[in-house]
């Protein structure tokens, strides 16, 4: 056993011995190994040595072994030699599949096949090292990698997908930077740039801010921060791979968020850094570019020219001699554009420039007055360009040239065409507005309301922020389209619309000095005086427009039938602009203020104006009417020869006007009225020769008759024109005879004679017109004869026959108000609702709304009544009636006894009604409380009273007397007595003063200790008081 255990011992020793003796060999070989590597890690020498190493130990020591194929795999990676580092670490993998360096390995394999462009297959191996080595610490670095690779294949999906994949299980990673920066990355290339900014912002590295820079580029209105991304780059990479770039994209930043100021200074800051740069053409094209949008135009074209003659890209090249051509047209040298232009047939491949550059050439010969050429060469452009983006111009350009030669039928030929053909941009609306005037300017308005309005309610519907100024010249022309057909009310309304959309536009004013005119024809004189007035005190307004307004306002009071101001307006209009104004427009205030005087009666001052007009405007064409309405007047005086006289004048001065058939005819009508009968007839046949077609006299014996009718016109005489009827009962004066004596009757209060007359027309003369306003007549006269009855009857005739007649309103209305005067309530209600419901918006409505209440108060249909004032109140919230409504509602419930909604009603009189109404309602309020026994309320009401004035208001007297009648009914006789005093004090009714009077003395001697009390207690307050003041 001994023996045994000797041989043991000897055994171990030597192992022992043999062991120590193969570290030594391993450390030494292995130094020698370092020793290589440090002097030089690509020399074959160092190459070697790792081989031996390896062939040495990869038995003996497989750890040792795989950590020299590792570094043998690294020299070459280091070195770039990336398909023998991949062999090597391959090697490595697979002899020392568990090595710790077997993962590294396996990974720096993925590194290699992704550096040597082999994406698919660094993809594929790092899927199986991610599956083989899932706990390795290269676990995220292999996701990184793999979404790279996804990356440089364009399949961000993939990448996306990658990554979002890690991140579910692996959480703790998301904020790390290369998860960061590749998922930005990813974001920017998925379009996701909001997100990309997230996670890219977080970073600072040049990668992040040059994906920052590029990101906030695509996001509107970040074009600041893009900027300062590109900045930090240059601040903080100076030797960055992305510099160039950064500092072109920086200016780029700039130009593309419109400061082009700074745009110019980056762009030559980025030239003079990188002189030889690809980018280099492109910076000195939008150096050019952006001073081109600053209007330095001379300044651009040095650029511009700098890159067509550089050798940069073709396209660039030509896109700069389209903008010299460009530069040229904006400074207004034509010739110079066209020069420039016709140059790109030296990039005759640029097809775009080239089709832009004729385009534009067509444009200066529009502008040149070449039209010829103009459309030669653009109707070549709109024929062979049928794609080109500026095919809508081409052709908006056309109509231009066809327009300004006054070939309006092409120009809306080709105005409508891009209309129709085209999407929507400011040609659009720049086509509509030229189709209007087109039409505008042929007075082909029904056309022009056709075409402009429906294509304007799309235009407004779709596309809400236009060129300001075109959409309100499109609605400006369609209002007056509307205006010169008649149509105030549609007029009235397009040209609201630029007043309430388009404000800021340039022809605000005319719309709203437009506007009012269109009130003024629609009979609200009031509204238009106001806007016409506030137009006026624009400090921009036109003379023009300032004129149009002043004499709008003068005529505005005429149709009121406020003379006085409506001559005085006049009058200053004509002598503000005698000298400066429109000689046509003082004309007419002329013309317009004899009219004021004539319906006056104010004769001389009528002549006066008209004379004024006569001598100093006889070129003006209201000088002929106004001479004949001197000689007129002058005639009715029976001022024979000078009214003869104004009327061989006119015929001397003005024979081609109008008006010369009325002086001629008014000649023979002197003859006849003068009793000189010959000339009368001479006249009339003299008359006939020059106007054989005339509707107003067609025969001698026709010409006398109208005489004959003019004489009893004149002196207003009925008698006159009955006779006249009788004479002549075939003449076609005889309907205007009776009815001209009809009225006369009737403004004379002659109603019973009236409605004879007017009845003897309707019998004879059915069918004209002036019979409907005869059978309107009829019932005013029974309505003047207090017959309320007959008035009924006839109103109701002349709803059943003329039922859309536009006097329809007033006589329903005047049907209504009979009713009521008859009390036949029901029957009022009934038209009154139905003038609300078939006039709305108008007078009638309005008071027929009003009305409509009293007369439910009268059926006692009291909750009528109380809805029907509270939707006038509704409707009319401004109206002067309707702050007395609260204060007649409030009585309906007092009236039912429904005291709570009585109270209601009165308090909202106290809150809001003038205070005369406080006054009773507060009485009324107290009063209620006192008939329900509520005597604290009542008092608290009737107290409310004392502060009010006036004092001696008899609902404020009358409530002090009930309030004080409380006091002594609960025996609060001082209070009695103070109250008593105030209505001594407030000077109203004699028995309420002497009541007062007496009722203090029969309280005081009845109750003496007590008043002596309330003296003592008064006179101590009183020096408390003086105690203070001192």
């Amino acid at each position: 056993m001994k023996k045994y255990l000797m041989v043991l011992f000897s055994i171990l020793f030597v192992f022992s011995l043999k062991a120590a003796d193969v570290e030594k060999e391993l450390e030494n070989n292995w130094e020698l190994v370092l020793n290589s590597y440090k002097a030089d890690p690509t020399s074959k020498e160092t190459l070697e040595k790792l081989d031996n190493f390896i062939l040495r130990w990869k038995d003996s020591n497989k750890y040792e072994a795989s950590r020299a194929k590792y570094l043998k795999g690294m020299i070459f990676y280091n070195d770039k030699k990336y398909n023998s580092a991949y062999n090597e670490f391959k090697e490595l993998l697979d002899n020392f599949s568990f090595s710790s360096y077997a993962d590294s390995a396996m990974y720096k394999m993925g590194e290699c096949q992704y550096n040597i462009g082999k994406y698919q297959d660094a993809i594929e191996t790092w899927n199986q090292f991610r599956f083989r080595f899932s706990k390795s610490m290269f676990d995220m670095e292999a996701v990184y990698g793999i979404a790279l690779c996804y990356l440089n294949l364009k399949e961000y999906k993939k990448a996306d997908s990658a990554l979002n994949s890690f991140l579910e299980r692996n959480q703790f990673y998301k904020n790390d930077e290369k998860i960061l920066l590749i998922g930005g990355l990813i974001d920017y290339y998925l379009e996701r740039y909001e997100d990309a900014v997230a996670k890219l912002k977080q970073l600072k590295s040049d990668i992040a801010y040059y994906y920052l820079g590029h990101s906030y580029l695509k996001i509107p209105n970040k074009y600041t921060e893009a900027a300062s991304a590109f900045k930090k780059i240059a601040e903080q990479y100076p030797d960055s791979k992305y510099l160039e770039s950064a500092l072109y994209n920086k200016a780029e930043s700039f130009y593309k968020g419109e400061n082009y100021a700074v745009a110019v200074s980056d762009y030559e800051s980025f030239l003079t850094r990188f002189p030889n740069s690809n980018l280099s053409p492109y910076a000195r094209f939008k150096r050019g570019s952006s001073l081109f949008m600053i209007k330095k135009y001379d300044l651009a074209i040095n650029d511009f020219q700098k890159v067509v003659t550089g050798s940069g890209d073709n396209r660039v090249r030509a896109y700069a001699q389209y903008l010299i051509g460009e530069c040229q047209r904006m400074l207004k040298k034509y010739d110079a554009a066209l020069l420039a232009y016709k140059q790109l047939q030296n990039f005759s491949d640029i097809h775009e420039a080239l089709s832009s550059s004729q385009v534009k050439a067509g444009w200066c010969y529009l502008v040149t007055g070449n039209f010829d050429k103009a459309e030669s060469i653009l109707t070549e452009f709109t024929s062979k360009f049928i794609t080109h983006k500026d095919l809508p111009l081409g052709y908006y350009l056309l109509g231009t040239s066809s327009y300004n030669q006054k070939k309006y039928a092409d120009a809306v030929a080709s105005y409508k065409f891009l209309l129709d053909k085209f999407g929507y941009t400011d040609l659009t609306e720049a086509a509509l507005l030229m189709t209007e005037l087109a039409y505008y300017n042929q007075e082909q308005f029904s056309l022009l309301i056709s075409d402009a309005s429906h294509i304007l309610e799309m235009m407004s519907s779709k596309f809400q922020t236009p060129n300001q100024n075109i959409r309100a010249r499109a609605y400006y022309y369609l209002g007056m389209a509307y205006y010169k057909m008649g149509m105030f009310g549609p007029a009235s309304k397009a040209f609201k619309e630029i007043v309430d959309k388009y404000y800021d536009s340039d022809i605000v004013t005319e719309a709203r000095a437009n506007l009012a005119w269109c009130f003024y024809e629609l009979e609200n004189y009031k509204g238009a005086r106001t806007m016409a007035k506030d137009v006026i005190t624009n400090p921009n307004i036109t003379k023009d427009v300032k004129m149009a307004c002043e004499i709008l306002i003068a005529h505005s009071y005429f149709c009121e039938k406020n003379f006085d101001k409506a001559s005085l307006s006049y009058g200053e209009f004509a002598y503000n602009y005698a000298k400066t104004g429109n000689p046509e427009l003082v004309a007419e205030a002329l013309f317009q203020q004899g009219k004021v005087y004539e319906v006056q009666e104010y004769y001389s001052d009528a002549i006066k104006s008209w004379q004024t007009l006569v001598s100093n405007y006889p070129k003006s064409k209201r000088a002929p009417e106004a001479l004949f309405k001197i000689s007129d007047l002058l005639f009715k005086a029976q001022q024979y020869e000078k009214a003869l006289a104004g009327f061989q004048e006119i015929l001397s001065r003005w024979p081609k006007d109008p008006i010369a058939e009325d002086a001629m005819l008014s000649i023979a009508e002197v003859y006849y009225n003068s009793d000189q009968e010959a000339k009368a007839v001479k006249a009339y046949e003299d008359f006939m020769k020059k106007y054989p077609d005339s509707k107003k006299v067609q025969s001698v014996e026709e010409g006398m008759q109208r005489a004959a009718f003019r004489k009893a016109e004149k002196k207003e005489d009925p008698v006159m024109l009955l006779e006249f009827a009788d004479k002549y009962p075939k003449s076609s004066l005889v309907v205007d005879a009776l009815y001209k004596a009809g009225e006369i009757y009737y403004q004379t209060s002659k109603f019973q004679k009236a409605i004879e007359v007017f009845n003897r027309l309707i019998e004879n003369f059915a069918n004209d017109s002036l019979a409907i306003n005869s059978s309107y007549y009829i019932g005013a006269c029974y309505e003047g004869m207090q017959n309320f009855d007959g008035a009924i009857a006839a109103y109701k005739t002349f709803i059943k026959n003329y039922p859309k007649h536009e006097l329809t309103s007033d006589v329903m209305f005047r049907l209504a108000t009979a009713a009521y005067n008859t009390k036949n309530f029901s029957d009022a209600a009934f038209y009154y609702e139905r003038i609300i419901e078939k006039y709305p918006g108008t007078e009638y409505a309005q008071n027929a709304m009003y009305n409509v209440a009293l007369v439910y108060t009268e059926l006692k249909k009291t909750d009528d009544a109380v809805a029907a004032y509270k939707r006038y109140m509704k409707e009319y919230p401004k109206d002067t009636k309707t702050k007395d409504i609260p204060a007649h509602i409030a009585t309906i419930y007092l009236e039912q006894k429904r005291y709570s909604d009585a109270i209601k009603a009165y308090q909202e009189v106290v809150d809001t009604g003038s205070d005369d109404m406080k006054l009773e309602a507060l009485y009324r309020m107290g009063d209620i409380y006192n008939t329900l026994e509520d005597s604290e309320h009542a008092i608290e009401t009737f107290n409310k009273l004392i502060p009010l004035k006036p004092k001696d208001n008899i609902f404020r007297t009358t409530g002090l007397l009930n309030l004080a009648t409380i006091y002594e009914e609960k025996q609060k006789w001082v209070d009695a007595v103070k109250i008593y005093e105030l209505i001594i004090d407030s000077g109203g009714k004699k028995e309420y003063i002497d009541g007062a009077k007496s009722r203090i003395n029969e309280i005081k001697n009845a109750y003496p200790d007590l008043f002596k009390k309330a003296e003592k207690t008064e006179e101590k307050n009183e020096t408390k008081k003086e105690e203070k003041k001192k």
